[in-house]
């Protein structure tokens, strides 16, 4: 498969509070469907409405996306609601499920709420992974359950706070990454469970949630009883959540600079095009803009109508 036939889109990062010429001329090219924001990009509520708001001048379909999980995964503090770890919510299900459904409905709204006030279109999350009692702890305090039927229900009634607020679904980090201790921003991950296992764990909640996810996000780890490479660069997996379990929704990468795929595969165009030709749909590729140029510029600058329309899709509910 050539490059030119390689369908496919990035979420990009930009370098500060502000746009410079260089961010204004990246998300021109018809490759990039938008953005994801960090710490880096927040000084107040004022200079990020007015940030979102240049972003979505430049092209009416560029999507602006963050992680706001709450906990150590939120990137904006001050004005916005401060949100405890979805782990938290777990023990309140210890005691009495029915309420921390409903606190989880509530956190999922207000997460929503405040992102969508600042001109925000895409939470990217929330984390469906099943975390194992030895996974890395900050990991841990991410994930609403190791139970996936807990995890199921308070999961659903996340998004469902989300969805009233008019944010949508992003799930992560599919097939899972919970099991894990490794980071894959820094290192290796690799998990020796067969299919079968991660079946009748880690894969139940997006089966079970598929209905209310817009898209699901591939995580790094490499699952050798499927594929040597990592998940997010893999056409086994993309084939199996696509044809085995019919799946439809997007699928995104994990952020292609982080280690476990960087160490993986050292040509950032090659790593592009690897994620592409497996058959994502939207690459994410920040903090790196050297990388993110050189891909621009080896990638043919064809517009992915498909892509962008599903991507563009996102919107609609806005």
């Amino acid at each position: 498969m050539s490059l030119a036939k390689t369908p496919g889109q990035l979420l990009i990062d930009v370098d500060g509070t502000d746009l410079t010429a260089n961010d204004i001329d990246i998300l021109k090219h018809p490759r990039v469907s938008g953005v994801v924001l960090f710490k880096k990009n927040f000084i107040n509520s004022p200079q990020l409405k007015n940030l979102c708001k240049k972003i979505h001048s430049i092209r009416d379909d560029l999507i602006v996306s963050v992680d706001h999980e709450g906990g150590r995964i939120q990137r904006f503090k001050d004005e916005f609601t401060d949100l405890p770890p979805v782990n938290d919510l777990s023990e309140i299900a210890n005691a009495n499920i029915d309420l921390a459904m409903n606190v989880a409905k509530k956190q999922g709204s207000i997460m929503a709420r405040d992102l969508l006030e600042h001109g925000i279109d895409v939470s990217l999350g929330p984390v469906l992974d099943c975390c194992f009692p030895a996974t890395n702890n900050d990991f841990y305090k991410r994930c609403f359950s190791h139970d996936p039927k807990i995890l199921i229900k308070l999961a659903s009634s996340y998004i469902s706070g989300m969805s009233n607020s008019n944010i949508l679904a992003i799930g992560k980090h599919f097939p899972g990454h919970g099991y894990v201790q490794e980071d894959t921003h820094v290192l290796k991950a690799v998990d020796n469970r067969s299919i079968q296992e991660l079946m009748s764990h880690d894969i139940l909640p997006y089966i079970a949630l598929q209905s209310v996810l817009q898209g699901v996000m591939f995580s790094h780890v490499i699952f050798p009883a499927v594929d040597d490479a990592p998940c997010s660069l893999s056409n086994a997996w993309v084939k199996f959540m696509r044809k085995d379990l019919n799946l439809s929704q997007i699928i995104l990468t994990d952020c292609l600079s982080m280690s476990a795929v960087a160490n993986f595969i050292t040509d950032p165009v090659e790593r592009v095009y690897r994620a592409f030709s497996a058959g994502v749909d939207v690459v994410i590729f920040c903090n790196d803009r050297p990388a993110i140029e050189k891909v621009l510029s080896e990638l043919p600058a064809i517009a992915c109508n498909k892509i962008k329309t599903a991507v563009r899709n996102w919107k609609v509910v806005i």
